[in-house]
């Protein structure tokens, strides 16, 4: 089963927020809500289309967008047909993130600013990929309101199982700011298969 980890103060944290471990867990049941048939939801934001508008770094500095894959410093590439851990080919697009292969290395990706509105949600499908049997990684989503501190908003623990997660994160604590919303990857061991994938990330308005 996959650690859950999630903040220890509310999500307006520092960018360098420490993590309570809850070992075995999965996702709390308000990051694995999908819409009901009857709710409408528009996209209103996608990632993986406009990876290369977002300033990528790692521990080293500046990352290229597309990466290089096997970087050591870390990478970031575009997917038309991602393959998450349970062997299937997913049918949307997604990103491959593959943080530095140092223990405090990590790949960040910064989106030009958008306004958050009362009913986004941040969704996505989130795993290591396929055959990346060592792989394990800490997933966060970013934020940054003007000039301020980059601030994690959430996270979480993922270890390679062979399962999908689905997540659903409300943004509601953001309405009406205009934020830079951001894709973290961290390594929770330093290995070289921590390729961690987002499939279909993106903001939806319900």
């Amino acid at each position: 089963m996959t650690p859950t980890i999630t903040p220890t103060q509310s999500p307006f944290l520092t960018s360098t927020p420490t993590f309570t471990i809850t070992p075995f867990g999965t996702p709390p049941p308000t990051d694995t809500r999908w819409p009901t048939p009857t709710e409408v939801e528009t996209t209103i934001y996608d990632f993986a289309a406009n990876v290369c508008l977002a300033q990528w770094m790692n521990g080293a500095g500046s990352s290229p967008c597309p990466g290089m894959v096997g970087d050591s410093e870390g990478f970031v590439q575009y997917l038309d047909s991602p393959k998450p851990e349970n062997g299937t080919i997913a049918l949307q697009p997604g990103l491959i993130t593959f943080p530095q292969m140092t223990s405090d290395g990590y790949i960040r990706g910064i989106y030009p600013a958008i306004t958050v509105q009362r009913g986004d949600h941040f969704n996505a499908i989130i795993g290591c990929e396929n055959g990346a049997a060592t792989c394990s990684v800490l997933f966060r989503l970013d934020y940054q309101i003007g000039s301020g501190p980059l601030r994690a908003y959430w996270a979480y623990g993922e270890q390679y199982n062979g399962e999908n997660i689905p997540i659903d994160v409300d943004l509601n604590l953001l309405i009406g700011e205009k934020v830079n919303l951001g894709l973290a990857v961290f390594p929770l061991a330093t290995a070289n298969d921590n390729r961690a994938l987002w499939v279909a990330p993106r903001i939806v308005r319900r």
